[in-house]
């Protein structure tokens, strides 16, 4: 459909409304905040329209059954209530291409039974929520092009049944970089993550997918061995300096895409 105006406010007199489902078309306005009187609500797709304003605190307290929240490619802001981040019910939590700042506050509750988190295309700040990683569901992450500064923790590998961890350009979000102007044209300059790659992602047995470019990442790739679980790999565009371990060179027949390119290997 390609739906357009506004929702109306009498969806949310439904009560035994469970499901939201109004993706992909033109809608505009605030996020309907309507949904917070139904308590039955288990899934919220908005993703792909034009809604404006922020996450309503009321989700987090009145949909306690809430099982998937996918509200991708709008353009919300404002900060994300940590009360909707310690639904129990949560699996599915994407609020990639919108404009929400501010540091993901852990909440007091902790996720176990997210699988798939998509906070991509955003403004956050501060360092990478290492407690998202604390579920041992968790499957899919995605953080890339935000403002996040510091370096990616070893606390990342708590999430033991990750398959696809994607990074590209932690600090990468155009709210965050310079840029000036060189004879008429525009040039960004990015900003850059610390430290190093936590070796024990290499290690990680059902990690299948890691991206990690774009981030100026330094150090060597020295903990990469032959029993890597990874078949899609992307360093490029870091800093990482050294040899191409001999195990990652016997490997590349067997792996599916693999790019190190723009980094000081030798």
């Amino acid at each position: 459909n390609y739906l357009t105006s506004t929702l109306p406010t009498t969806i949310g007199l439904m009560a035994s409304l469970t499901g939201l489902l109004f993706e992909s078309n033109s809608l505009s306005g605030t996020f309907p905040e309507f949904v917070c009187n139904n308590s039955k609500m288990r899934n919220i797709k908005i993703e792909l329209n034009q809604f404006t304003g922020s996450i309503p605190t009321c989700l987090g307290s009145s949909l306690d059954v809430l099982i998937l929240f996918t509200v991708d490619h709008n353009k919300l802001s404002g900060m994300i209530p940590s009360t909707l981040i310690e639904l129990t019910s949560l699996e599915s939590f994407i609020i990639t291409s919108n404009y929400f700042t501010g540091s993901l506050v852990s909440p007091e509750v902790l996720p176990r039974t997210i699988i798939t988190i998509d906070i991509s295309g955003n403004i956050f700040t501060g360092s990478l929520p290492m407690y998202l990683f604390q579920s041992t569901a968790l499957t899919v992450f995605a953080g890339g092009s935000n403002c996040f500064s510091g370096s990616i923790s070893s606390n990342i590998c708590q999430a033991s049944s990750l398959q696809t961890l994607v990074l590209n350009g932690l600090s990468s979000s155009e709210m965050c970089t310079t840029n000036i102007n060189i004879a008429n044209f525009k040039v960004y300059f990015a900003n850059y993550v610390d430290g190093t790659i936590p070796t024990c992602l290499f290690g990680m047995t059902s990690l299948q997918s890691l991206y990690l470019s774009g981030n100026g990442i330094e150090g060597s790739l020295d903990g990469i061995s032959m029993d890597m679980s990874i078949t899609n790999l992307s360093l490029s565009y870091n800093r990482l300096t050294g040899t191409i371990p001999l195990g990652l060179q016997m490997m590349l027949g067997e792996m599916r895409d693999v790019d190190l390119s723009n980094n000081r290997l030798s």
